[in-house]
């Protein structure tokens, strides 16, 4: 059986542009251990706050890995020091998700103190 893993990464999504406003070391943290964790042949979501209307809910990333654009706040750009407000709106739609999957996860990994509120609430 694949195990499961949640990254929970509110502001640092794997896609964003290196070098962009909040998009630098944490960005490539993330991307870099959903690849390794996908690579030892768990199965990855990253939940990430959706930051554009073009992006979809849920995108096909690596093998293993799907990234999870989580409608919290408006699909803009948002300053991850503004963010906090967003996180029931986040933590709601992770749980949400959560019960619609197949299986259970068998982790949830926050990556910063934002996305350890929403793990907690999970």
């Amino acid at each position: 059986m694949t195990k499961r893993v949640a990254l929970i990464s509110e502001h640092a999504s794997p896609l964003g542009v290196l070098g962009g406003v909040d998009s630098g070391g944490q960005n490539v943290y993330v991307g870099q251990l959903a690849r390794q964790l996908a690579a030892l042949g768990y199965e990855v979501d990253v939940f990430t706050r959706r930051d554009s209307d073009r992006l979809p809910e849920v995108a096909d990333w690596l093998t293993g890995v799907r990234i999870i654009h989580v409608p919290a706040g408006p699909a803009v750009f948002v300053r991850k020091e503004e963010m906090l407000p967003l996180m029931p709106a986040f933590s709601e739609y992770v749980i949400r998700f959560c019960q619609l999957q197949r299986e259970p996860y068998d982790l949830l990994h926050a990556n910063f103190w934002m996305s350890g509120l929403v793990a907690c609430e999970v």
